[in-house]
C-alpha cells in the first residue's frame, strides 16, 4: 500500500536509495508504530523490512533492506509493478468518491 518510487529518492542504484516520504505515509509510518487496530490502520499490513527502511535507513549494516522491499531488475525481473508500486487499497473501493463541479465543455 506504498508508492515506493514516489516517497525514495531515487531507484537508480537501490543500495543507495533512501526514504524521503510525505505527510501521507509519514502519518502511515507512525500509526503503524502506535496503534494496533486493524480498523484505524484501514487493513493496511506494514512489515518489518518496510519499519526499518524508513526509520533506519538503508545500509549496508542492514544489508540494504529496500532492496527486499524493491529488487533491483535483472534478466528475471524486468518490469517494476505489483505491490508497493503504488498506493492502492482495496478495502475502501466503491467507498470513496469524487465530485467535480463546473466542468462543462472543458
Amino acid at each position: 500500500v506504498m508508492d515506493w518510487i514516489g516517497v525514495t529518492d531515487q531507484i537508480e542504484d537501490r543500495t543507495k536509495s533512501q526514504y524521503i516520504g510525505d505527510v501521507y505515509t509519514d502519518i502511515q509510518f507512525a500509526a503503524n508504530k502506535h496503534i494496533e487496530s486493524w480498523y484505524y490502520r484501514n487493513s493496511q499490513y506494514i512489515g518489518p523490512e518496510e519499519e526499518e527502511y524508513v526509520f533506519n535507513g538503508n545500509t549496508a549494516e542492514n544489508d540494504y533492506v529496500f532492496l527486499t522491499i524493491l529488487p533491483e531488475l535483472d534478466e528475471k525481473t524486468t518490469t517494476i509493478g505489483g505491490c508497493g508500486t503504488d498506493i492502492q487499497l482495496h478495502s475502501p473501493k466503491g467507498a470513496v468518491g469524487i465530485m467535480i463541479n463546473g466542468a462543462q465543455e472543458s
